[in-house]
């Protein structure tokens, strides 16, 4: 039985998730999505660089993963949105970051895939595809095309993390926002 707590913290991660998107739509009527992307981090970056201590981890990985999930996934992903990409259907097509995590993670680290991941994977694949289908008919197929390049700079990002093998996850996690707005 999962305890109260740890089912509270994951109705609060959802809730956090589900209010994320639709906070960006109405922030994108105020402000041009790139700038949003540099707002957002810089607000991130400023007391990081006052107040967390460098991760500890090889400089290559820290750019890749501010590369990956700050400067490609938000500003493709906030690009699309103000385009037309509805929140809802972007924060479904944003979760292609796992297919992508795991296919990269096939490739460029050798890990081997279960015959249920691969199950799983086409499965999600052909999801992604009825989801594709279904938005050329009603809209634009680009808005959906950069929400899934968002993705596989979530998942860059995932794998460049995973080599930084940082002691302290959070410290990576914060002093990539030194990096995301550079660009």
């Amino acid at each position: 039985l999962v305890p109260l707590r740890d089912r509270l913290l994951a109705l609060l991660v959802a809730i956090c998730w589900g209010v994320n998107f639709p906070a960006t739509t109405l922030a994108l009527q105020h402000f041009p999505p790139l700038l949003m992307v540099a707002l957002r981090f810089i607000l991130i970056a400023i007391p990081t660089m006052i107040f967390v201590p460098w991760p500890k981890v090889p400089a290559r990985w820290l750019i890749g993963v501010g590369l990956g999930i700050g400067t490609m996934q938000f500003a493709l992903l906030y690009v699309a949105m103000s385009i037309g990409m509805p929140a809802g259907l972007a924060s479904i097509v944003l979760q292609a970051s796992a297919l992508f995590t795991v296919l990269l993670g096939a490739v460029f680290l050798r890990e081997r895939l279960s015959g249920r991941q691969v199950v799983g994977f086409v499965l999600a694949v052909a999801g992604l595809v009825v989801i594709a289908v279904h938005r050329s008919q009603v809209a634009a197929l680009v808005p959906l095309l950069l929400t899934l390049g968002a993705a596989l700079g979530w998942a860059i990002g995932n794998i460049c993390s995973r080599q930084a093998r940082a002691p302290k996850p959070l410290h990576l996690t914060l002093w990539m926002s030194v990096v995301a707005p550079l660009p």
